[in-house]
């Protein structure tokens, strides 16, 4: 039987190191033990549409928070005069909007208005019948996450260490991810 020698500070025999001559021998295998039953999360049996599975991720409780952001970030911005006409944004436009962002990361095109085009290789039916596209750029120009007062509340701690730089991503993310995984609820702020 061979002897091990223990280390003069008294540490573990299996601390030590080995000679070429003996086999590694690696860590026990960890259980593998979900939370729950491995496998889909949804019913495969369900319809989903994609409205339904984007709820999944952006509660109608978030829809509306960013709705209410860009409203106030566009009133906002009129008083400091805006260029584009600014009518109050609803869910549903919201809706349609997200649809014509999603579009257009699925079809490219040279500039953003071709999708409005109605001639030519640019015949998008979609966009020209659920926005105009003078109602697009506003909400675009306009879109915010966060609470355009809270905003510069941050702002104003900028140079005291008080300031964060991802204050204004904050609402959003506190309210789409889990609070296990989200560093917003350990945010002072909320």
């Amino acid at each position: 039987m061979k002897r091990v020698r223990r280390s003069p500070r008294g540490g573990s025999p299996a601390l030590r190191w080995r000679s070429r001559e003996e086999k590694d021998r690696g860590p026990e295998p960890r259980r593998f033990m979900p939370a729950r039953v491995p496998g889909p999360a949804l019913d495969p049996s369900a319809a989903w549409s994609p409205l339904s599975l984007f709820r999944l991720f952006f509660s109608s409780s978030v829809v509306q928070r960013l709705v209410d952001n860009t409203n106030a970030n566009a009133l906002k911005r009129s008083q400091a005069g805006m260029k584009y006409v600014w009518k109050e944004l609803t869910v549903r436009e919201f809706y349609n909007f997200l649809a014509i962002t999603i579009l257009s990361g699925l079809v490219h095109v040279p500039h953003r208005s071709d999708y409005w085009r109605k001639k030519g290789l640019y015949d998008f039916p979609f966009a020209a019948e659920n926005m105009s596209r003078g109602s697009f750029e506003a909400i675009l120009w306009s879109l915010h996450m966060s609470d355009p007062e809270e905003d510069e509340e941050n702002e104003r701690k900028r140079n005291n260490g008080h300031h964060c730089c991802l204050q204004s991503t904050f609402p959003a993310l506190s309210s789409i991810l889990r609070p296990a995984y989200c560093p917003a609820y350990s945010h002072p702020a909320y």
